[in-house]
């Protein structure tokens, strides 16, 4: 815990509707009731001339209240005051985390979901980009603190745990940077403006993320993902996993994934729900193995491997089903590939057929050529012979001619 200490004593002391200067409350006494029972600290927020321990105000102090008479009180942040009135009496509490449903869930789920917003909130180091870059012993100190509440010592409840931590975090960061980050016009402007509770280089580091490539990639990328969000959920901030387990303790039959797929997603617009319903109608044949309800969600809305589309990121697929998923994507991926294996053949087999016909092509035309300057030959000999022959008879009687006159004996 130590490298959450020196952050989690920056952060209290701030109050959420009142803004305390110069001189904040001495560490013991704003750790007073964390002391007791364990409990979280509290002395985040003050109203009125009093903190939350009724510790009288230092000499010097000056109370800026940022509220007038016309402004109307808004919900400050949880700091789960029904939890620390039931520590007192000294006991942790049970919570249930199926290893199936891999969500928080039953009747003191929300105590501990609250209990961890806070923790996150007020220890959780904001300077790294992410829940996951977060150093591996501050997160065992976080959950150490929960622990402190509740009982958490299963593996599975370690996962589950960090889980909803991690959702937490994000959330966190995320309405720091709606309600903190984008209403200032620039960069350094937000940087003037730390939000309560939030030390200022943990601030400045935010705001210098916020604004970098990095980030804004991600959100553009994240913000593309929402998007293809074919039917968004209707069911607020519970997990479908504790949804389910609610309807089932009111109902006191257990919910099927087609009814569960309809409390949490049904449209007017969609008839993803309706597909459902139609598959499950359908007759089996004697011969036929019934299909169970995780396949037709799964048919109707699609498989992704290692996640269930219309559970949430608790529920995973069951083995079986998966592999039944695997081996017909492979299948299908193979047939694919044979397709596509014959049609290049026949490809191949066309261009040999191709080939050889203009090879015989090739031949016929050589044959035509060769005949054709056969016969030109031939009957350019035909033309040119006689010519030749009387050319030569001529050219005889010419020089016969000529003959007894260049001769001087003849004269």
């Amino acid at each position: 815990m130590a490298g959450l200490g020196k952050q989690g004593a920056a952060r209290r002391g701030g109050g959420q509707l009142s803004v305390l200067l110069p001189v904040s409350l001495p560490y013991d006494k704003q750790t007073q009731i964390g002391a007791n029972g364990g409990t979280l600290p509290l002395a985040r927020e003050s109203h009125g001339s009093t903190s939350v321990n009724n510790a009288p105000l230092p000499e010097g102090h000056v109370e800026h209240n940022v509220e007038s008479s016309s402004t109307r009180r808004k919900r400050g942040p949880t700091r789960n005051i029904a939890l620390a009135k039931k520590k007192q009496a000294g006991e942790k509490l049970n919570v249930e985390m199926p290893e199936e449903l891999g969500r928080i869930v039953g009747l003191e789920c929300q105590p501990l979901i609250t209990e961890l917003g806070c923790i996150v909130r007020k220890h959780a180091p904001l300077q790294v980009t992410k829940w996951a870059k977060i150093d591996k012993a501050d997160r065992e100190s976080l959950l150490q603190m929960a622990k402190e509440s509740f009982n958490l010592h299963d593996g599975q409840v370690k996962d589950i745990t960090f889980a909803q931590m991690n959702t937490q975090y994000r959330n966190h960061r995320h309405k720091l940077h709606k309600n903190y980050f984008l209403p200032h016009p620039t960069t350094e402007v937000a940087m003037q403006h730390p939000p309560p509770g939030v030390p200022q280089e943990d601030w400045n580091y935010l705001c210098s993320y916020f604004s970098s490539d990095e980030f804004k990639k991600r959100s553009a990328q994240n913000a593309r993902n929402r998007a293809m969000q074919n039917t968004p959920h209707v069911t607020g901030t519970k997990s479908f996993a504790r949804m389910g387990v609610e309807m089932t303790a009111q109902t006191g039959e257990v919910l099927g994934p087609i009814e569960l797929y309809r409390i949490t997603h049904y449209s007017n617009k969609k008839h993803s729900w309706e597909q459902m319903v139609e598959l499950q109608s359908h007759p089996v044949g004697e011969n036929e193995a019934p299909v169970c309800e995780e396949e037709i969600c799964s048919e109707v809305l699609g498989h992704k491997s290692g996640y269930i589309r219309g559970r949430g990121h608790g529920p995973k697929p069951n083995r079986s089903l998966s592999k039944h998923h695997d081996k017909s994507e492979l299948e299908a991926a193979n047939k694919k590939a044979n397709e596509l294996e014959e049609k290049l053949n026949a490809q191949q087999k066309d261009m040999e057929v191709i080939k050889a016909t203009q090879k015989a092509t090739n031949e016929i035309l050589q044959a035509l050529m060769e005949q054709m300057q056969g016969a030109t030959q031939n009957a350019t000999n035909e033309i040119l012979q006689p010519l030749m022959k009387q050319m030569q008879d001529e050219r005889h009687m010419s020089a016969h001619a000529i003959a007894p006159v260049l001769d001087p004996l003849s004269w």
